[in-house]
């Protein structure tokens, strides 16, 4: 009688510590709770987002981000000549639902168009692109721009290089401002 009582009492002991090991090691499905909104897939417990999304949930357009009046200063270079610093203004709206129009006060017979995107950052910090066609041509110049905007700090950095056609002379400018 004492082996059938050790034997059931070791049976029970194995059950019992295999079914709890066996419980906890399952995983819940952290896709089964999560909703990924604007077309997003849920992977692993995260929503991979479309282009021009991001958030937890893929709720928020990147495009929104950046609207809004930007105030700051803009500085000029030529070759080697470094132009007096100057207050500058740089408006940007939605043209649509994806593209953005920026202008600069200074130069505002330009209107640049371009599309958000964000930049992945390993410091957390929320950077965001507006990306422009390679190059912005009118009569006399070819105009390269970028812009970046710095969510957190709510900072705009606007490059603009202008190229003269007639002369090969390039001005670099770099606007930087704060909603």
């Amino acid at each position: 009688m004492k082996f059938w009582k050790h034997t059931f009492v070791a049976m029970a002991a194995f059950v019992g510590i295999g079914s709890t090991v066996l419980y906890t090691s399952c995983e819940k499905d952290g896709c089964l709770e999560l909703r990924c909104l604007n077309g997003g897939a849920c992977s692993d417990g995260f929503c991979r987002c479309p282009s021009g999304y991001e958030g937890p949930t893929c709720e928020t357009r990147v495009v929104d981000k950046f609207p809004g009046r930007y105030m700051g200063e803009n500085r000029c270079v030529q070759d080697t000549t470094e132009y007096p610093k100057f207050i500058d203004t740089v408006d940007i709206y939605l043209r649509d639902s994806v593209t953005l129009a920026v202008v600069q006060r200074s130069n505002a017979q330009d209107t640049f168009f371009g599309k958000a995107m964000p930049i992945d950052s390993d410091l957390g910090v929320a950077i965001r692109t507006i990306e422009f066609p390679d190059d912005s041509s009118t009569v006399n110049f070819v105009t390269k721009v970028s812009a970046e905007l710095d969510e957190a700090k709510k900072r705009l950095t606007f490059y603009t290089q202008r190229t003269n056609l007639t002369t090969g002379v390039k001005v670099d400018c770099k606007f930087l401002g704060f909603k």
